[in-house]
């Protein structure tokens, strides 16, 4: 299975992707270790590999190991990161991630903020991910849509549907990533005016 030419970086990595792909960490990981050289992408991969199979605190050893080797993280592997803490519901490791974000000066890329704004939600910290969401500086419907599905998964459904009326105001237009929250957030209320306007909006674009 393995060979000499995991020596070389790129065929090393390669394998790697191969693995992640179909999930098998361990084959992953003995590939990983073999790996003569280490740089940004095979910890990317890595990291990614036990992220995508729930393995939480793996995700976390790793990260402090490839700090300790002088390997500066990058948004692929904090995104991987704050997945893990918003699937295990892990604040304080969310928290520590964040200010490691703000160090490395990437608070401000979208990617991380709706990663952010995702792992506050489902961590109970509803009132830091509203604090980022206002503070970012450009509309971009990913990071509306991770605040929108964070108001409706903590049951703020009237922030919600207020959020997505706003988002519209500013001119952007909605996905199905949107109108899937806003029908979960009209199920949820007594916004049935709202549900039927998503209908509508549903019929005359290829959403349906």
């Amino acid at each position: 299975l393995h060979s000499e030419f995991e020596s070389d970086i790129v065929l090393g990595t390669s394998l790697l992707n191969m693995y992640r792909k179909y999930g098998s960490v361990n084959d992953a990981q003995q590939v990983f270790d073999r790996l003569p050289q280490r740089n940004l992408i095979s910890w990317n991969v890595i990291i990614a590999t036990y992220a995508e199979n729930a393995r939480g605190e793996e995700v976390l050893q790793l990260y402090e190991k490839m700090v300790m080797e002088t390997i500066l993280p990058d948004r692929i592997t904090f995104i991987s990161i704050l997945s893990t803490c918003s699937r295990s519901t892990d604040l304080a490791n969310g928290c520590s991630i964040h200010h490691a974000i703000i160090r490395n000066s990437t608070e401000s890329d979208v990617l991380i903020v709706s990663a952010l704004i995702t792992m506050y939600g489902k961590c109970g910290g509803l009132s830091e991910a509203r604090k980022i969401f206002f503070e970012l500086k450009e509309d971009n419907l990913i990071v509306w849509n991770s605040m929108i599905t964070v108001y409706v998964q903590n049951g703020h459904v009237y922030e919600a549907i207020r959020l997505f009326e706003q988002m519209q105001l500013n001119g952007i237009g909605p996905d199905r990533v949107t109108l899937i929250s806003v029908i979960r957030a009209c199920s949820m209320s007594s916004f049935f005016h709202i549900g039927k306007q998503v209908h509508v909006s549903i019929l005359c674009t290829s959403f349906q």
